[in-house]
Order: structure tokens, then C-alpha cells, then sequence
């Protein structure tokens, strides 16, 4: 009986090794994350990882995707398989040795200079190296910078030429005031 409860006592330990050793990870969007945020040509992307056990950055494989949608597999890439220790632009926490233990944040600086203007989210997958994933998508849709540049160079077109309008108002009726009357 004591030899039974021992042997049931070591497989539990055993499995639950075993089973922390690469537990799933977790993986969740922090920017851009809120609707009306407008991203600029080159903007950060920021999210958090974590995974219980003994798993690091480096043995992360991150997805990051844009899209109209926030549905797994429907967006378009913006980085496939990249790895802390090889894809530009992608770090985490102190580097690719860093434990996920915790929660780390990384961070890929985003060249969007190519991306058409409208509502976007991010999508994120992370997969450690046993195959075990994690997805998140934005909360919120995000505009591209040059929905913002359009309406802001309007914005400023609008109020110069306001600007002058008014102007020119101001100095012709200093002018009614100032100048003397013909025949006075």
C-alpha cells in the first residue's frame, strides 16, 4: 500500500514536471490596442509573453499580422516565424535569454509606410518549440497615420486660409477708419 501511494506520489511530481516544463504560453496586445489610436510610418508594436516553466524568448516563434478582422489566419504578415535572436526589429525583455516566467515585454518596430489608410487590428501568434500556441488579437481597431496626415493637412488648409480671410477683413476695416475720406 505505502509502495503504491509512493509510486502514485512520484508520477504526480514526474507529470507535473514534465507538464511545466513547456507549458502553453500567453501572449496579449498592448499597442496599438485602443480605438482612435492613429499610427504613424513607423510605430511600435507592443505585447506581452509569458510562459510558465522553463521556456525563453529564444524558443518563441512570433506571427504578426494586420487585418480588418480580429479572426485567427485572416490578416496580412508583417513578420512570420520571427525570432528574438535573428528578425530585426524584434526584441524582448533583456533578449532572447530572457525567462518567461513572468511577464516580458517585446516590442517590433513597425514599417507601415506601405499600408493602405483604414481601421486595422493587430493579430499575434506565438508558438514555443513543442508546438503549443498562443493568439491575440487588438481589443480595438487603429487607423493608419495617413487617415490622420489627410485630415490634419485639411484641417491646416482650412484654418490658413480662415486665417487670411479674416485678416483681410480686420486690415479693411482699420482702412475705413484710418484713411482720411476723399473730399474730407
Amino acid at each position: 500500500m505505502k509502495r503504491n501511494i509512493l509510486v502514485l506520489l512520484s508520477s504526480l511530481f514526474l507529470l507535473g514536471l514534465v507538464s511545466n516544463a513547456f507549458a502553453i504560453p500567453t501572449v496579449t496586445i498592448i499597442y496599438p490596442n485602443d480605438t482612435g489610436t492613429y499610427v504613424g510610418p513607423i510605430t511600435n508594436i507592443d505585447f506581452n509573453l509569458n510562459a510558465d516553466g522553463n521556456q525563453f524568448a529564444g524558443d518563441q516563434n512570433i506571427d504578426i499580422n494586420y487585418s480588418t478582422s480580429t479572426t485567427q489566419g485572416t490578416g496580412t504578415v508583417i513578420i512570420n516565424d520571427g525570432n528574438f535572436s535573428t528578425t530585426t526589429g524584434l526584441s524582448c525583455g533583456t533578449g532572447a535569454d530572457q525567462n518567461l516566467n513572468t511577464p516580458i515585454t517585446c516590442r517590433y518596430v513597425w514599417d507601415s509606410q506601405g499600408l493602405p489608410n483604414g481601421g486595422y487590428y493587430i493579430l499575434i501568434e506565438d508558438m514555443n518549440v513543442e508546438g503549443d500556441t498562443a493568439f491575440d488579437a487588438s481589443d480595438n481597431f487603429f487607423q493608419r497615420g495617413n487617415d490622420y496626415g489627410i485630415v490634419q493637412s485639411e484641417f491646416d488648409t482650412f484654418s490658413f486660409y480662415f486665417t487670411l480671410f479674416i485678416m483681410a477683413i480686420m486690415i479693411g476695416a482699420m482702412a475705413m477708419i484710418v484713411l482720411p475720406k476723399k473730399g474730407a
